[in-house]
C-alpha cells in the first residue's frame, strides 16, 4: 500500500455526483482489435504500471491510499458492447453517458468499452480516473500500448521482476518513440520548462500569486451554472495540420495562437446566439500546462493550470488573434501553472469538505476547460487493428459545464466538445461555430 500524493488526492476528493474526475478518450479504428490480443496488451503495457491493479481505499483520517485489487480482473475492466449495427453518433452518446456515470471505487478506476461494427471498424470508449493520473501522462501510457507496424509486438516474458522489467521496457520504448510521435514544431499549449524558469523567479512567482488571488469572478456565461448527471460529447471532422501550420506561419503566430483564436471567435458566435456582446466583453477559460516534462516514470499528476482571457466582444478577428498571442506570451513567462499546482498539492491534503470551497472558488474564475494536446504524427496500430482518430476530454471542476479538446493525430486536427445537457444543448454548434471562425482566419493574409 502507499498514500496518494497530495495532487493525486485533490483530484479525487474534486468529484461530485454532476461533475466526475474522469479522463475520457475515443479512440477509432479502422477493423476491431480482437478480444484476446488486447487483454494481452492491456495486461502486458497497460497493467505493468502498478497504478491499474490498485484501488483507491479511503482512510478515516487523511489522505486515501492505493492498495493492490486482490479480485483484479482485466475482463471486469475490458467490456465488448454488444450494439447492433452502431453508428459514430450512437456511439457519441454513450460516450456523454458514461460520462455521467461513476467508476466502481472497489477496483482500479479505469475501463475500455469496445463497440465493434462502428463504420466496418471499431470505437473504444476509454475511462481514466484523474486521481490515476494527468491527461499528459496516460496519453503517453497509451501510445506506449500501441505498435508502429500492425504485427508489431513487444512482449516481456514473466520471471522474475517481471513487473519491473516489463514497466522500465514500456518506459524506454516511450522514450525512444517520443520524437517520432510528437510533433516538434506542434507545441504544447504552454511549454513546461518556460513554466519551470519562471518558478525560478521569486519576483514572477510573487506576481502570478496576486494576480490569482486577484482575479475576480468570470462574466455570467451559459457554459457554466447548475449542473446535472447527463452529459453529451460531439467531435469535429478532421482538419490538415499543415493548413494550420502553414497559417499561423503567414500571420506571424504558433499554432496554439491560431487555434484559441478560432475558438475565442467560435466562442463569440455561440454566445450571440444567447446574448448581445459589448467590444470588451471578454470571457476565461482554464488550460493545463504540463510541468513533468519527459519524465514518465511515475504516473500521478503533475501540471498546473493558467486562466487565458479571451476577447469574446471584439468584433475582428484579426485584433482577437493579437490580443490571443498577446495573452499567450504574457501566460508563457509566468509562474501562474506552478503557484496551481502547490495550491492543488496543499488541498489534496486537507479533508474533501474543506477542499470543495476552494475548487468553487478557482471555478469561478472561467467558463470553460480547453485542452491542446499534440499526438503521434504517423499512424499506430492497437492489437493488431489500425487506429485512424483519437480524441479526449479532460474533467472540468466546480460548477464548469463545458470541455473543449483540440487534439492532432497522423497529420490531422480535431476538435472535441464535452459538457452538461443542461447547459450545452447542441455541442455541434460549438464546433460549427469554430470551424466557421477557423475558415475566417484562414482567409487573414496578414496581422
Amino acid at each position: 500500500m502507499s498514500y496518494l500524493k497530495p495532487a493525486d488526492a485533490a483530484w479525487l476528493n474534486m468529484e461530485r455526483p454532476d461533475n466526475l474526475m474522469n479522463i475520457n478518450g475515443l479512440l477509432f479504428f479502422k477493423g476491431c482489435p480482437e478480444r484476446a490480443r488486447l487483454a494481452d496488451v492491456l495486461e502486458r503495457r497497460l497493467c505493468c504500471f502498478e497504478r491499474f491493479r490498485m484501488r483507491v481505499v479511503p482512510q478515516p483520517v487523511g489522505i486515501p491510499r492505493w492498495e493492490l485489487d486482490s479480485e483484479f480482473d482485466i475482463d471486469r475492466h475490458l467490456i465488448y458492447e454488444d450494439l447492433p449495427h452502431p453508428t459514430r453518433e450512437e456511439v457519441l452518446k454513450k460516450a456523454g453517458q458514461f460520462m455521467g456515470e461513476p467508476m466502481d471505487r472497489s477496483h482500479p478506476l479505469w475501463e475500455f468499452r469496445v463497440f465493434p461494427g462502428v463504420e466496418d471498424g471499431a470505437v473504444i470508449v476509454v475511462r481514466l480516473h484523474h486521481a490515476i493520473a494527468d491527461g499528459i501522462a496516460l496519453m503517453r501510457v497509451l501510445l506506449a500500448m500501441c505498435d508502429l507496424e500492425p504485427d508489431g509486438d513487444c512482449e516481456i516474458r514473466d520471471g522474475v521482476g517481471g513487473a519491473e522489467r516489463r514497466k522500465a521496457s514500456v518506459i524506454t520504448w516511450i522514450k525512444s518513440h517520443l520524437s517520432s510521435f510528437l510533433h516538434k514544431s506542434h507545441d504544447l499549449l504552454f511549454h513546461p520548462d518556460e513554466a519551470a524558469e519562471a518558478a525560478s523567479l521569486g519576483l514572477k512567482a510573487g506576481l502570478s500569486l496576486k494576480r490569482l488571488v486577484a482575479l475576480p469572478p468570470d462574466r455570467d456565461t451559459p457554459f457554466r451554472g447548475k449542473l446535472g448527471l447527463k452529459k453529451v460529447a460531439a467531435i469535429s471532422e478532421p482538419l490538415e495540420l499543415d493548413e494550420v501550420k502553414h497559417a499561423a506561419k503567414r500571420l506571424g503566430c504558433t499554432i496554439n495562437d491560431f487555434l484559441m483564436a478560432a475558438l475565442s471567435g467560435g466562442f463569440r458566435r455561440s454566445l450571440l446566439r444567447r446574448e448581445a456582446l459589448e467590444p470588451e466583453a471578454e470571457i476565461r477559460v482554464v488550460c493545463p500546462v504540463d510541468l513533468r516534462g519527459g519524465d514518465i516514470s511515475e504516473l500521478g499528476n503533475h501540471f498546473g493550470l493558467v486562466f487565458l482571457t479571451l476577447p469574446v466582444g471584439e468584433t475582428s478577428a484579426a485584433e482577437r488573434l493579437r490580443r490571443i498571442r498577446s495573452s499567450m506570451n504574457e501566460l508563457k513567462g509566468s509562474a501562474e501553472a506552478i503557484i496551481v499546482f502547490e495550491v492543488l498539492s496543499t488541498l489534496g491534503m486537507i479533508p474533501a469538505e474543506f477542499e470543495k470551497p476552494i475548487v468553487e472558488w478557482f471555478g469561478s474564475k472561467a467558463s470553460a476547460v480547453v485542452t491542446n494536446l499534440p499526438g503521434p504524427k504517423h499512424k499506430l496500430y492497437l492489437a493488431g487493428a489500425e487506429l485512424d482518430s483519437v480524441m479526449y476530454w479532460v474533467p472540468q471542476s466546480g460548477a464548469l459545464g463545458l470541455g473543449v479538446s483540440i487534439m492532432s493525430y497522423a497529420g490531422r486536427v480535431r476538435i472535441g466538445v464535452a459538457g452538461d445537457s443542461g447547459l450545452i444543448r447542441e455541442p455541434n454548434l460549438i464546433i460549427e461555430d469554430f470551424l466557421c471562425e477557423y475558415q475566417e482566419l484562414l482567409s487573414l493574409e496578414a496581422l
